[in-house]
C-alpha cells in the first residue's frame, strides 16, 4: 500500500472517533508528511514508500529530514505520532519504536500573539476589505476577536450559533466533541466591535439572496455548484494574504491567544475566567497557558528595569580610543 494511498482508507476508519475538522486537520498533515517520504525515496534515502513495509530505519531517516529542516519539537513529535498511528493501521510498528527512543521533548515556549498595535494594524485593512472573500476575512477574525473560539469552531457554526443580541456565540463543534465536551455559549467580548459582526450577517444575507442560495452555515462556501463550510486550507490561504498585505504574521487561531493573552497581562487575578472562556479541559492546561503567557511576556517585564542595572551606558571612551589604534 504506498503511503499517500493509504490516507482515505485510514481516514475513513476512525469514523465515530474523529470529528470532520479532526479528520480534515489529520488529512493535510499526512499529506504533506507524503510528501516528504516520496522526496526521501527519491533521494534514496529511505527503502519502500509500501505503508506495510516501511521499516525502522526508514522511519528513522524520516525523523532525520525532520530535523534537517529544523522544523519545531512539537511539530516533529505531532507528525511522528500520527506516522505511527498511519502504519500501525496497516499492522506495521516500526514508527512505535523509533517514537518511543527519540526523546522528542517539547520545550516550553511562550504564546505567539499579536500587540495591539499590531491588530489595530489588521484590524484597519480589513475593515476596507471589498466583496464576499473581504466580508469573511472580516466576519471571521472579528467572531475570533469576540469569543476565542478555535478555527474549526469558527468554519462550522452555523448561522444560529451567533447570537448577536444576546451578545453571544454557540461553540456547537467544540474540541473533544462528543467525548469530553459538549457544546456551550460564550459572550462576546467587545461591545466596541459588535457592529462588525451585525455588518458580516447583512453582507451574508445578501450574498445568499442575491445567488439564490439558502444556508445553515454561517460562513457559507460554494464550490462546484454546492454549499458548504470553509476547509481550514482554504481559511489559512485567506489568513495569509491578509499577513502579506499587513506584514504581521498570524493565523486566525492566534486570536485565541491573543485575547487571552491580553486580559492575563491586564490582571493575573483574571486568569480563571480567561480559562473558562477558552473552555479549557482542566486545570493542568490553565496552569500551563499561565505559564507560557509569563514567559512571552517576561522580557518586555526586565527590559522596564533594566536601565537600573544596565553598565554598558557607563562604559570608558578610552575603550573607543584603544579600539581606533588597534
Amino acid at each position: 500500500m504506498n503511503f499517500r494511498d493509504g490516507i482515505d482508507e485510514f481516514i475513513d476508519a476512525q469514523t465515530g472517533f474523529w470529528n470532520d475538522a479532526t479528520s480534515e486537520e489529520r488529512r493535510c498533515k499526512l499529506g504533506t508528511i507524503a510528501t516528504r517520504m516520496e522526496k526521501l525515496y527519491s533521494k534514496g534515502k529511505i527503502s519502500t514508500l509500501d505503508a506495510n513495509l516501511m521499516t525502522r530505519r526508514d522511519i528513522q531517516e524520516f525523523l532525520k529530514s525532520m530535523k534537517g529542516s529544523r522544523l519545531e519539537t512539537s511539530t516533529m513529535k505531532k507528525y511522528l505520532q500520527l506516522v505511527d498511528q498511519y502504519l500501525q493501521h496497516f499492522e506495521n510498528y516500526s514508527a512505535m519504536h523509533v517514537r518511543n527512543n527519540a526523546g522528542l521533548s517539547v520545550p516550553l515556549k511562550g504564546i505567539e500573539h499579536l500587540s495591539k498595535e499590531e491588530a489595530l494594524i489588521v484590524m484597519d485593512y480589513i475593515d476596507g476589505l471589498p466583496g464576499w472573500n473581504g466580508s469573511i476575512v472580516r466576519g471571521m477574525i472579528y467572531l475570533a476577536y469576540q469569543t476565542m473560539a478555535r478555527p474549526s469552531e469558527i468554519r462550522l457554526a452555523k448561522v444560529k450559533d451567533l447570537d448577536i443580541y444576546g451578545r453571544r456565540f454557540r461553540v456547537s463543534n467544540p474540541k473533544g466533541n462528543g467525548r469530553y465536551a459538549d457544546s456551550e455559549w460564550v459572550q462576546l467580548l467587545f461591545e466596541g466591535s459588535v457592529d462588525t459582526l451585525t455588518r458580516y450577517l447583512d453582507e451574508r444575507e445578501r450574498y445568499l439572496r442575491n445567488r439564490n442560495i439558502e444556508s445553515d452555515w454561517l460562513f457559507p462556501r460554494l464550490h462546484d455548484g454546492e454549499v458548504g463550510p470553509y476547509t481550514l486550507k482554504s481559511v489559512n490561504a485567506k489568513m495569509r494574504k491578509v499577513s502579506e498585505a499587513t506584514g504581521v504574521q498570524f493565523t486566525l487561531k492566534t486570536w485565541r491567544a491573543t485575547v487571552a493573552t491580553w486580559f492575563c497581562e491586564y490582571d493575573s487575578d483574571l486568569l480563571q475566567n480567561v480559562s473558562d472562556e477558552l473552555r479549557h479541559k482542566c486545570a493542568k492546561t490553565t496552569d500551563m497557558f499561565y505559564a507560557r503567557v509569563r514567559k512571552a511576556s517576561s522580557g518586555k517585564t526586565l527590559t522596564r528595569y533594566s536601565a537600573a542595572i544596565d553598565v554598558s551606558t557607563n562604559r570608558s571612551m578610552a575603550h573607543k580610543r584603544c579600539r581606533e589604534r588597534f
